[in-house]
């Protein structure tokens, strides 16, 4: 059997299930973290709203608890290659 998920998925489903022999794999020609975007529409109303955002995120990625609600629900295990991601994105950690 098998489940696509995301690792901090299974590990809350780890913390659970004690004993549990399961194993991670990469998926094939697929990149070890995407980063996400936020749309909206090609209005003034949209140019505002990602104006908006945009501020409130680089005070948040500033914020220690940013790096910690990525982390906290990780696998140790994992831990390691997402801190070499998040430096190269966001420079510190």
């Amino acid at each position: 059997e098998y489940v696509i998920d995301f690792p901090s998925e299974m590990k809350k489903r780890l913390d659970v299930v004690k004993g549990a022999r399961l194993a991670s794999m990469e998926i094939a020609n697929s990149p070890s973290y995407i980063l996400g975007h936020i749309a909206c529409s090609k209005s003034e109303q949209g140019y505002e709203f990602i104006k908006i955002v945009n501020r409130a995120l680089k005070k948040l990625y500033k914020d220690p608890r940013f790096y910690q609600a990525h982390t906290r629900h990780m696998a140790n295990i994992d831990l390691d290659i997402f801190n070499q991601h998040f430096r190269q994105v966001f420079g510190r950690h």
